[in-house]
């Protein structure tokens, strides 16, 4: 089903981030209003658009859940917080004749509350995040958290499950980092970095083997004044990763070897533009609505590791005027190739991360990486300036040694120079 775009962004509303509210009524005022149960989807929206949800006061928190469903209202909802020792279960309020159900609760902690929802329909219990707050802690599963802003640290929030107008590209979750500051900077545009294969970039044991610590390390980093504060956008893969990332490739579409030797190559090659244009026409337009982003090429970057890396490059290259920083980890083979007689780029107008490995598959990626180098150099790009590749000796095609060159290609793509 091909999705509308109005439908898309409907599905995303603009929310502010977590902070104190200083007038209680506020909140009563809005129950109040919406207990009537007439135009409770745009009352919602207004609110949460001025007021930050949980609402934090002095002594106590609301929270306030809502589905944007209107066809659909829980029998019953129960709010569930991780403490050290258990979940504390609490039942919440239906608000009159809306949809809208709440709870107030005494606030003991100044720590990050970690919480999500319970509901009821039907005889069904079905858990869900909360869909007025997108921060999150990315967790197996995923739980809703009310962070302070006063941790120094950054923060993840969730766009669930982003729907394309493609009948080709699966909806998939957006997760996105926020630098420290964010928060506490409401006149402040960021750069942005959009990287493939969001669900293994995070501090998280729901990544595999860890995931990459992008958070964690981008904390750190801009912490010690090494970058700039940007903000991350992991786009989830999908059952057609490759087809999505490289099928813009003639080798990807003929080789034999491969599952989709079978398939039609149009279609493969529609998979691949159809996704261009869901990152480029859909994510990103919707990042820089929700987000305080510096929307310009000058200020976006893309990145990748594998596939990811054929398509950062791919992305890179054909859409100068959207991105102009890319970071491709061990990619290499025939598409390299592909990329280098087809989609070259001559302008210079990029800012250029390579490398690989030289064990496992980095070591048969590793001689395509070298002729990607090589013709970069050839059309006028200086390695130390806007090139840098890297031969990372005794590193493997895997998700460790990925996260173990995070720093590196975040400094060059996003460094401060010494002495500013």
């Amino acid at each position: 089903m091909i999705v509308p775009k109005t439908e898309i962004f409907r599905t995303a509303m603009i929310l502010c981030a977590v902070c104190v509210c200083a007038e209680s009524t506020t909140v009563s005022d809005f129950l109040k209003d919406v207990s009537k149960g007439i135009d409770t989807a745009s009352k919602v929206r207004t609110f949460t658009a001025e007021t930050a949800v949980p609402v934090i006061e002095d002594k106590t928190i609301t929270f306030i859940f809502w589905l944007p469903d209107e066809g659909y209202t829980p029998k019953r909802v129960t709010l569930c917080v991780r403490t050290d020792k258990h979940i504390k279960k609490t039942v919440l309020k239906k608000a009159g004749k809306s949809s809208v159900f709440w709870a107030k609760v005494k606030k003991n902690t100044n720590s990050r509350i970690d919480y999500w929802y319970e509901t009821e329909a039907d005889g069904q219990t079905t858990r869900e995040l909360d869909p007025l707050n997108r921060v999150i802690v990315y967790a197996k599963p995923l739980v809703s958290t009310i962070k302070r802003v006063s941790d120094g640290l950054g923060s993840l929030e969730l766009i669930p499950l982003l729907p394309s107008e493609s009948p080709l590209i699966y909806r998939r979750d957006i997760t996105i980092y926020l630098p420290p500051e964010y928060a506490a900077n409401p006149e402040k545009r960021y750069p942005v970095l959009y990287m493939q294969d969001g669900q293994q970039l995070w501090d998280s044991s729901a990544c595999a083997y860890g995931g990459w610590k992008m958070d964690k390390v981008a904390n750190e980093l801009i912490a010690a004044g090494e970058i700039e504060p940007i903000i991350i956008v992991g786009i989830n893969n999908s059952s057609r990763r490759d087809d999505e990332l490289m099928g813009w490739s003639a080798y990807h579409r003929a080789d034999s070897v491969k599952s989709n030797a079978k398939a039609d190559p149009e279609r493969i090659l529609q998979t691949a533009v159809d996704f261009e244009s869901y990152v480029i026409g859909t994510v990103k337009p919707l990042i820089d609505c929700m987000y305080r982003t510096k929307p310009e090429a000058e200020f976006t970057g893309t990145g990748g590791s594998s596939s990811g890396a054929m398509e950062a490059l791919y992305l890179g290259f054909r859409n100068s005027s959207t991105f102009s920083k890319i970071a491709a980890l061990s990619g290499g083979e025939a598409y390299y190739d592909d990329l280098i007689s087809d989609y070259l780029p001559t302008d210079r107008s990029l800012k250029i991360y390579l490398d690989c490995g030289d064990q496992n598959l980095d070591a048969q990626l590793l001689t395509a990486s070298v002729r990607m180098r090589d013709a970069l150099v050839a059309t006028g790009y200086t390695e130390g300036a806007d090139l840098q590749w890297n031969l990372v000796e005794g590193a493997g095609h895997n998700e460790a040694a990925w996260a173990a060159r995070v720093p590196e290609f975040l400094k060059f793509l996003h460094g401060i120079p010494k002495g500013n």
